[in-house]
């Protein structure tokens, strides 16, 4: 039996733009090739005057139930442990009265204060969003991790609110003061710390862990974590930011520096927006309240009244 017919063998055809067998691919395509190969995140830039990065909105599994058990109960606490938790612990190792004891004395109570306040406040927060675990990656992230990645940085983000910081709120006192905001009076967030500031190292690092550490951990949990975190389901990312701004202002108690503390709290919500760590609004908040620390410091060492100097 004759094998049957093959077709005749066609001569292979380079297809249209198909590079050849054995030979380089061209530097525009090498190019290509390697812009595709990178993800999403490290192929963008900065973006910093790009606004639209700014309202980009959390995904937050909780609600408004949670979010006011939340706020009530760590405001709750939070009164709570200094008005009656701290003197009775100050009764119990014999203090009477807290205006007789010395600066150096006052700095280890308000730190001892700051330490409870911070440990009952983030057990609240935590207890009010246990139903939610496993949290989302970017809800209550502290990540020392990629802090130069474009484009959530965490350091580029916060280095970038500290040199900011200073015109932020120097700006909006400048523009109040000029409105005749200053005729309000009343106490500032710095006269309690000026009261008891003293000339000696351990005074000064108490209220430096006080300021610089534990008081920007726990406000920034609060608000940019929780608050700001939690408004983005009903309202856009801007919006949020300010009434957590707002919030963080309102809750210092100092009518006299509540432009300040809103404009401030509108650049830790910025900043956290666009780098989505919570390390970025804590080294903002924590060397502004430190800078403004340490010159108070050098202002009682070269003999200035303080005091008297923050009332007029």
């Amino acid at each position: 039996m004759s094998r049957s017919a093959r077709p005749p063998r066609q001569p292979f055809r380079q297809a249209k733009g198909q590079r050849k067998l054995g030979t380089q691919p061209k530097k525009s395509e090498q190019r290509a090739h390697s812009l595709g190969s990178k993800s999403p995140d490290k192929a963008e830039e900065w973006g910093i005057l790009d606004f639209r990065r700014y309202d980009q909105r959390w995904e937050v599994p909780w609600g408004g139930r949670q979010l006011s058990v939340g706020l009530l109960s760590w405001a709750s606490t939070f009164v709570a442990v200094g008005l009656q938790v701290m003197p009775l612990i100050a009764r119990a190792v014999g203090v009477q009265s807290l205006s007789g004891l010395s600066p150096s004395e006052k700095s280890t109570f308000a730190l001892v204060n700051q330490i409870l306040e911070t440990v009952v406040g983030l057990g609240v927060i935590s207890w009010a969003v246990r139903d939610f675990q496993p949290l989302p990656d970017d809800l209550f992230k502290i990540s020392f991790r990629d802090p130069f990645e474009k484009p959530r940085g965490w350091l580029v983000w916060g280095l970038l609110g500290v040199v900011l910081s200073p015109f932020v709120v120097g700006s909006t006192a400048a523009i109040f003061s000029a409105a005749g905001y200053d005729s309000i009076g009343g106490r500032g967030t710095a006269d309690g710390v000026a009261a008891i500031i003293a000339l000696d190292l351990p005074t000064y690092l108490s209220l430096f862990s006080v300021t610089a550490i534990l008081a920007p951990l726990l406000e920034e949990i609060v608000f940019r974590g929780f608050l700001l975190t939690t408004l983005t389901r009903w309202v856009p990312t801007p919006a949020a930011i300010a009434i957590s701004a707002a919030a963080f202002g309102l809750a210092h108690l100092s009518l006299r520096d509540l432009p300040q503390l809103v404009a401030l709290g509108c650049l830790l919500g910025v900043t956290y927006t666009r780098s989505r760590n919570l390390l970025t609004p804590m080294l903002i908040h924590s060397a502004w309240n430190g800078t403004v620390l340490t010159i108070l410091y050098l202002l009682v060492s070269n003999g200035i009244d303080v005091q008297k100097m923050l009332a007029t």
